[in-house]
């Protein structure tokens, strides 16, 4: 939904979609060994698309790190309105589908095509484990492709 939300802005905002599709945002994540910190605009639009589809979305609050690029106060101003209306259309109830696993059960997504987050979490109801995965596109469409060979049969045509 958050390219649809993006859609409704480009549509209802232009400045404020070219805002976002522009404004170099920092992000930071350091954690278990890890250390991620790269700086994006948050819509990034499909460069080989004729009519600039919208490829993925780099939204994240809780990982934001401070702005490390020099922009006038009026474009960061922007931005924040931008930014800041933007989240309203995504952080909308309407716009929100929520899951709740059950045991064995697990969600696959592409992170950069689905925002998601999580609930609060009372710990004196029960346990939650969650154990996030991370592949990179490339590697994950390998596999499915050679999944694809091994389980589906090919046709004379695709031979």
């Amino acid at each position: 939904m958050a390219f649809q939300r993006a859609e409704i802005l480009r549509q209802n905002d232009p400045e404020a979609f070219e805002i976002l599709c522009s404004y170099p945002v920092t992000f930071h994540y350091r954690n278990a060994g890890r250390h991620y910190h790269f700086t994006r605009p948050t819509i990034v639009l499909n460069r080989y698309s004729l009519d600039n589809h919208i490829d993925h979305i780099n939204y994240s609050p809780p990982f934001q790190a401070p702005f490390e690029s020099d922009t006038s106060k009026s474009e960061f101003r922007k931005f924040i309105r931008a930014f800041q209306y933007f989240r309203d259309l995504i952080e909308d109830q309407n716009n929100q589908l929520e899951l709740i696993l059950e045991k064995d059960q697990c969600v696959i997504f592409q992170n950069r095509r689905i925002l998601h987050a999580r609930r609060e979490f009372d710990p004196l109801s029960g346990e939650r484990w969650l154990k996030g995965c991370y592949t990179d596109l490339d590697n994950f469409k390998d596999r499915l492709r050679i999944f694809q060979e091994k389980f589906e049969p090919i046709s004379a045509l695709e031979l």
